[in-house]
């Protein structure tokens, strides 16, 4: 089931469509083994938190691909605390609540990108290393600011409070 689950797939043709543009790049996890196109590239499932967040620190880009969800995943938010540049692929859910444009601002968190034109990722920043470090660091500051998980508690804790005072 998981090899046929739509984001399973989008990865596929994620990592295919980077495979056009690099030789140096890690896919990291369960299941990439089996795909003999990518076993240059393939490294185990990283359970060692400090070692995912180095990963995610050191790379010139992260790509993440939840294009079928609002991008919200813990992975966006453990890239960005750790001030990885990341981009994902333009989505109309990234604008919709809950979307990650209800949070961070495209091109100063974060970025999007078409699969039709994925290599102007590459050429817009991959060599820009002050840009992209710049936009890592504006996501970690919002991130450690506002995203912690004390935060998140405290807004549940305030919405749940609102929603009760509206029933009476």
């Amino acid at each position: 089931f998981s090899t046929e689950y739509s984001r399973f797939l989008d990865r596929i043709e994620l990592a295919r469509l980077l495979s056009k543009h690099s030789f140096n790049f890690g896919l990291f996890g369960k299941g990439w083994s089996s795909y003999t196109e990518f076993e240059t590239f393939t490294e185990n499932f990283i359970s060692n938190e400090k070692q995912l967040f180095e990963i995610y620190k050191k790379s010139k880009i992260n790509l993440y691909n939840n294009t079928h969800g609002l991008g919200m995943h813990a992975k966006v938010f453990e890239i960005m605390a750790n001030g990885g540049f990341l981009a994902l692929p333009e989505s109309k859910k990234n604008l919709l609540e809950g979307g990650i444009n209800e949070v961070f601002n495209k091109n100063e968190h974060f970025i999007t990108f078409k699969t039709e034109n994925f290599c102007d990722l590459i050429e817009n920043w991959l060599f820009k290393t002050k840009e992209r470090i710049q936009v890592g660091n504006n996501a970690r500051k919002l991130v450690l600011s506002d995203h912690t998980w004390e935060k998140r508690v405290e807004k549940i804790l305030v919405d749940n409070s609102v929603h009760f005072d509206e029933l009476g």
